[in-house]
Parts: C-alpha cells; structure tokens; sequence
C-alpha cells in the first residue's frame, strides 16, 4: 500500500481473556482491530503474562 493511498477507518479493542495480577483484574488477551468496508482486520494481538505495579513510598 503506498502512503498515498491511506484512508483512515474506525477501530476498536477486542479483551479475550481477564486476569488478576496482584488481587488487580485486569484483560490480559486483547486484539486491536481494524473495521474495513471489507470486514474486520486483526492489527495486533497482545498478551499481558506478568505486571509489576508503580509502589507508592513516602519521601
């Protein structure tokens, strides 16, 4: 596709799977997908197996 020719399209994120990290639900399997005149495009699959969360201190 030449850049040229680019045409902006909705889209949206599909959560497949939830899970809870730390005692923190959270979706932890999402698709980012493209909605085309010719039907939905999987952009990107993502997958979330460990976090670590910012912990708060006192200065």
């Amino acid at each position: 596709m030449r850049i040229d020719s680019a045409q902006l399209c909705d889209w949206g994120g599909v959560n497949k799977e939830f899970k809870a990290f730390n005692g923190i639900r959270i979706p932890s399997r999402s698709d980012i997908v493209w909605k085309e005149k010719t039907g939905d495009f999987t952009w990107f699959q993502c997958e979330i197996t460990e976090i670590e969360y910012i912990k708060s201190e006192l200065f």
